[in-house]
């Protein structure tokens, strides 16, 4: 239920969430993180304060945008986002 309520109401991201969104995907694609064997943690990329906003982290994995690997890394999966 939380998850559905979330996938709601990302249509009407503030500005702070949309920066965060903006954020994680500029931060993985100057890494270089766009496949699996290149993965990074959101700290080895740069992202600030990364351990905040998770909902946003898992809604991008949720829309194909980036995967998480197993040991917790991640990658930007869409061609789009790269």
């Amino acid at each position: 239920m939380k998850m559905e309520f979330m996938m709601n109401t990302m249509t009407f991201l503030t500005p702070a969430l949309l920066l965060r969104r903006k954020t994680i995907i500029e931060k993985l694609k100057k890494s270089g993180a766009v496949s699996e064997e290149n993965a990074v943690t959101l700290e080895e990329a740069g992202v600030p304060y990364s351990k905040a906003f998770p909902k946003i982290t898992d809604y991008l994995a949720e829309r194909n945008i980036l995967a998480k690997t197993v040991n917790g890394k991640y990658y930007l999966k869409k061609a789009d986002a790269r």
